[in-house]
């Protein structure tokens, strides 16, 4: 997001912005918002900050930095998000949330830069603060899901009390916006037929309905899931929405635990042998992981 904004990203949230600092000032003070983008309204600042927060989300990504670098993380991206809040959304504040039970969360454990560090070092672990750590690290991982359940149940009870989601024409309405309309000539094919539109209405409800008991289901999951996971890409491409239904899918992949990740590479494994032949070095790679935990 920050990349494929940074040509415009003085008219977004810098001193260009139509969303003027002073309005972002007042805002911030009123409501209780601190920003570090109130320390200066100063172009060559700005600059540094940005940079600073590429760098690190960059970090934090590739898991360098560990906890430290969750927090300056959440930190300089909540400074962005308050600086101009009309280009946030939804996923925006999930991420945010979810960011500070990362505080507590060992994700730099695998497959990340300290991982292939530590490597070459030994570190010594006291026994009592390694089980405070793990109950850390789970309780923000089920906070996280939970969160993620929540929103989804929560935002399935609001559409249940619409008018047009309980007579299955909320489709329609929405692909008709021009706002969110990037492909007139394929929502042209949606909104115009009448059984498109009561599936996709109805079946947008029930997902989000029903996608917090994949928690406790299997079944439900196996099901639930994959269709979550679609209706997220069809809403980024018709919609013109990317970064919101990126972020959902990654929250998406919270319900999944080693068991099913361990299934999916079974499953890619067999794949590969059935149709290729051979063993694939992601398997090999993904199997050391498993070995390992």
């Amino acid at each position: 997001m920050l990349l494929v904004n940074f040509n415009v990203r003085g008219r977004i949230w810098g001193a260009d912005s139509t969303y003027h600092w002073d309005l972002f000032a007042e805002a911030a003070r009123e409501y209780g918002q601190p920003s570090l983008l109130l320390l200066s309204n100063n172009p060559i600042f700005f600059e540094i900050f940005y940079l600073s927060l590429i760098m690190a989300s960059l970090a934090f990504t590739f898991g360098f930095g560990g906890r430290y670098t969750t927090i300056i993380f959440f930190v300089l991206l909540w400074s962005l998000h308050v600086r101009n809040p009309m280009v946030t959304n939804g996923g925006d504040n999930l991420v945010r949330i979810i960011l500070i039970y990362m505080f507590f969360a060992k994700a730099n454990e695998y497959l990340s830069v300290d991982k292939i560090l530590k490597l070459n070092r030994k570190t010594s672990t006291y026994p009592k603060l390694k089980i405070i750590e793990t109950v850390a690290h789970n309780s923000a991982v089920i906070a996280c899901t939970l969160q993620v359940a929540i929103l989804y149940f929560a935002s399935g009870l609001f559409k249940v009390q619409g008018e047009k989601w309980q007579n299955g024409t909320a489709v329609y309405y929405v692909t008709r916006t021009a706002e969110y309309n990037l492909w007139p000539d394929l929502t042209l094919q949606i909104f115009q037929s009448p059984v498109i539109v009561v599936i996709a209405t109805y079946s947008a409800l029930f997902i989000q309905l029903l996608l917090p008991f994949s928690i406790i289901n299997s079944t439900i999951k196996r099901l639930l899931i994959p269709a979550v996971m679609m209706m997220h890409i069809g809403i980024g491409v018709l919609m013109g929405l990317p970064f919101f239904s990126g972020y959902m899918i990654i929250a998406d992949l919270l319900f999944l635990t080693d068991a099913d990740l361990s299934n999916i590479r079974i499953r890619f494994t067999n794949f590969i042998r059935k149709h290729f032949g051979c063993k694939s070095s992601i398997d090999d790679s993904i199997g050391e992981f498993y070995d390992v935990h």
